[in-house]
């Protein structure tokens, strides 16, 4: 019984970090799409590469924990997409394009994903219903 509640312990604490993961997954899909309507620095897209390589990590490992092979494999192919450290170098048109794909597919995601996560967490319902 006691490796039991052990199990839900930590299947409670993974459903926290994905809903701590939220917010920084909805601040990158703002900076793509800032990134994508106007010009920027470069500094501003190298900054914009490691935010998105790292939310894309997070979700890759979490998903795969999960076993969610396919948003898995979407996490895997972006950041290696958006690597930081071995980029990839293409046009700026094309850019604009995956930043726009990459930010309707993370918000696409939140959409989806968040609110299960509210379900599983024991977060109150804050709804009147007399």
């Amino acid at each position: 019984m006691i490796g039991a509640m052990k199990f839900l312990d930590i299947d409670a604490d993974r459903h926290q970090n994905d809903m701590a993961a939220m917010v920084p997954t909805l601040a990158c899909c703002l900076f793509l799409l800032i990134g994508a309507a106007i010009k920027l620095p470069y500094v501003a897209y190298n900054i914009l590469r490691l935010c998105v390589f790292g939310v894309s990590a997070f979700w890759a490992f979490s998903s795969f924990i999960q076993r969610r092979p396919f948003p898995g494999t979407y996490f895997v192919a972006s950041g290696i997409v958006f690597n930081p450290f071995m980029p990839i170098y293409l046009s700026r048109g094309t850019w604009k394009a995956l930043d726009v794909c990459d930010a309707l597919l993370l918000f696409a995601w939140v959409s989806y994903y968040g609110p299960k996560l509210y379900r599983h967490t024991g977060i109150p319902n804050t709804t009147n219903e007399n």
